[in-house]
């Protein structure tokens, strides 16, 4: 089974979060994103697309249409005539390359991105396997997380230090992984997400 091995850097927070993740490489791109956002503990209720250096993948069958002329996004990612896929029609595999980077763009209004580092490509065959190997930091906060988190986050990483209590009255720091590394709590939560997506069309 071919594994692709990926690091994955939420740029929100300057390399504050990231995760390692392995990935059977016939999981298609759509289920894949959604498994990523759920170990950064977002909550998958947003737009996003992808992008590699060759070639956007897209949520929706009528940004097919726009011809690779879609939206100006993110960090250095130019609105240019790229190839232009469905994310559920792609699959890890075709989309990533050994020493490729990856974008997922999540959030458009937001601006949430992600940089994905293939680190490694091994054995023959396929597979739709998800792990998350390791990582740090708690991910996103939604528009939706309360103010006193997103404080705490900004304290943390700028080296201050934030001990919050969770809704048990436990200490909680905002940097903690959590479930983020928990992959059958990941992957619950994706299931989830891509049901909603479904249920959606």
């Amino acid at each position: 089974m071919a594994q692709i091995v990926f690091r994955v850097d939420c740029l929100d927070y300057e390399k504050g979060c990231w995760r390692v993740i392995r990935v059977g490489e016939d999981l298609d791109l759509l289920r894949f994103s959604y498994a990523v956002l759920a170990s950064f503990d977002a909550n998958g209720s947003h737009m996003m697309e992808m992008r590699s250096p060759r070639e956007r993948f897209v949520m929706f069958g009528e940004d097919l249409e726009e011809g690779g002329g879609g939206l100006t996004i993110g960090r250095g990612l130019p609105d240019e005539g790229f190839d232009i896929s469905l994310l559920e029609e792609t699959t890890v595999g075709e989309a990533a390359d050994e020493g490729d980077t990856l974008k997922l763009l999540y959030d458009f209004s937001a601006g949430h991105e992600f940089l994905f580092t293939v680190l490694s490509r091994e054995g023959e065959g396929g597979g739709e396997d998800f792990q998350v190997l390791d990582g740090e930091g708690r991910g996103i906060l939604e528009e939706n997380g309360r103010e006193e988190e997103r404080r705490a986050m900004g304290a943390r990483l700028s080296g201050k230090g934030c001990i919050l209590e969770n809704a048990a009255g436990e200490p909680w720091d905002p940097m903690d992984a959590g479930e983020g590394l928990d992959t059958g709590e990941v992957l619950a939560r994706a299931a989830r997400m891509t049901a909603d997506f479904y249920d959606e069309d």
